[in-house]
């Protein structure tokens, strides 16, 4: 398992993800190793008393009506799937110091969001639905892949409007017939 534990913080130093903490830091969380899949795993940060310092933006993530709503007269839809999220944005230089946590090459930081940091979520999604502007209407055909449909969180959406996708059409109206009210009430 220590072999994996540092082939992956070597990787994530040459990815530019994390950097040795060097000097005092005012914060150390501990790391904890999950496994990802067969041959992978995740190291995972305690943040737990960091978060609590953290001053949170409580920036409110939109809604599903309003996400469809600027969809309304696209012609053209693109997914965007992201792989490992959070690294795409880059923590300031001041900010990176709650990041640190210990391994066995000493203290790291991390140089970009990471995974576990309360604000993470909000944070990506302002910068990522409305900074740069990834929902507008209207986009460069040239610039990526492009359909004229999109299925997205239930609904299908298109330039004759928005839908309910058919796979929930579906699994609604192929659920079990009820055999007795006792036996499908919710508790």
């Amino acid at each position: 398992m220590q072999d994996k534990v540092d082939a992956k913080i070597q990787e994530m130093l040459a990815q530019g993800i994390i950097e040795p903490a060097i000097g005092q830091t005012e914060w150390i969380s501990p790391m904890v190793v999950v496994p990802k899949g067969k041959d992978d795993i995740r190291l995972c940060i305690n943040m737990k008393f960091p978060n609590q310092a953290i001053q949170r933006e409580h920036y409110p993530l939109p809604l599903i009506d309003t996400l469809l709503n600027k969809l309304k007269g696209a012609k053209y839809f693109s997914n965007l799937y992201t792989t490992s999220a959070f690294y795409h944005i880059e923590l300031h230089p001041v900010s990176r110091g709650i990041t640190t946590f210990m391994t066995n090459r000493g203290l790291m930081r991390f140089t970009r969001l990471m995974f576990g940091i309360n604000c993470a979520p909000e944070i990506f999604n302002r910068y990522y639905l409305f900074e740069r502007k990834i929902t507008r209407p209207s986009i460069e055909t040239n610039a990526c892949s492009t359909q004229n449909h999109l299925d997205v969180l239930g609904y299908n959406v298109s330039a004759d409007g928005i839908s309910p996708s058919d796979s929930k059409i579906d699994a609604i109206s192929n659920f079990r017939t009820p055999v007795t009210k006792k036996k499908h009430e919710v508790s």
